[in-house]
């Protein structure tokens, strides 16, 4: 087990940036103190043989405002804005690696690195639970339209994989269309493994989480990363889209007729979103840290 520290905007906001990762242990909210300075921060406990340290901080990235240094959001001030904390010369390295390589993408990336002193754990606050902070939070990012503000500043970043799409991706992906029922290959299923954004490559869903609906569509009970949830009144109906965070991709839609013994939901999404990726190839192609979800299921 090793541990990395991140900080930007208040700690909860943070947990959600990391709880959904495979291969990371736990999240502590507290404080971390730097050259005489201290900021809200996240202790992310991992198993390094599942998750290495560059994956962390890819993630981190790709889930906050990097070109904003004052803050997160509504998160405002010294105290919450966005630092990667290093504790040897090579986690250093990783992070001045990665912001190069998002540097070369984005002209305005303002994301510090500072080395970590020390770490306090938050105290508790007897007045509010774990759960009922996080539901807070969850309200809050909503009602802030963080995900999206997110998928704003990636938009332009995918602009030259949408040239390769074929024309029913694009249809579906970028013009809200659904796909035909029962013509997508992953409609019932498939070998173990995990399905990615066909545009951005993030993590979606995975085969554990899948069942045949009968519907003709792919279908799930919950989805592997956060994602985007949407009113749509279109067709004169009221319904709530779902979308990536990253590619702002449509993806399909979440109702509430699924297994009552798994939540209830039914993530009812296009297979020309999709993009496959079997179990035995996870490690080759960037998704070692996915391993962690069969694993718990063997």
């Amino acid at each position: 087990m090793r541990k990395a520290y991140f900080s930007g905007g208040r700690f909860y906001g943070l947990i959600e940036i990391f709880r959904f990762t495979p291969g990371v242990i736990t999240v502590t909210g507290g404080t971390g103190h730097y050259r005489n300075n201290k900021a809200e921060v996240v202790e992310v406990s991992y198993d390094s043989l599942l998750l290495d340290y560059n994956s962390l901080v890819d993630n981190y990235l790709k889930q906050i405002d990097f070109t904003d240094n004052l803050g997160q959001f509504s998160d405002r001030g010294e105290s919450f804005k966005p630092i990667m904390f290093y504790q040897t010369e090579s986690e250093l390295h990783v992070i001045q690696d990665s912001l190069e390589k998002l540097k070369k993408r984005f002209s305005n990336v303002l994301v510090e690195y500072q080395q970590i002193d020390s770490f306090e754990i938050a105290s508790s606050d007897p007045l509010m639970t774990d759960q009922q902070r996080i539901l807070k939070h969850e309200l809050l990012k909503k009602k802030e339209g963080r995900l999206q503000k997110i998928a704003l500043l990636w938009r332009d970043a995918y602009k030259e994989k949408l040239k390769t799409l074929s024309p029913l991706a694009f249809d579906v992906t970028k013009k809200n269309h659904t796909e035909r029922p029962f013509t997508s290959p992953f409609s019932k299923g498939n070998e173990p493994g995990i399905y990615v954004d066909v545009i951005s490559n993030e993590p979606l869903f995975s085969t554990i989480d899948q069942f045949d609906a009968g519907c003709g569509w792919p279908s799930f009970t919950k989805p592997i990363t956060q994602i985007v949830e949407k009113n749509d009144f279109s067709y004169g109906m009221h319904r709530v889209e779902i979308r990536s965070v990253h590619s702002d991709s449509h993806l399909g839609h979440v109702f509430d007729d699924g297994p009552i013994e798994k939540g209830g939901l039914r993530y009812c999404i296009n297979g020309a979103a999709l993009r496959f990726i079997p179990l035995k190839d996870l490690e080759k192609e960037g998704f070692k840290a996915y391993l962690a979800l069969f694993q718990k299921n063997l």
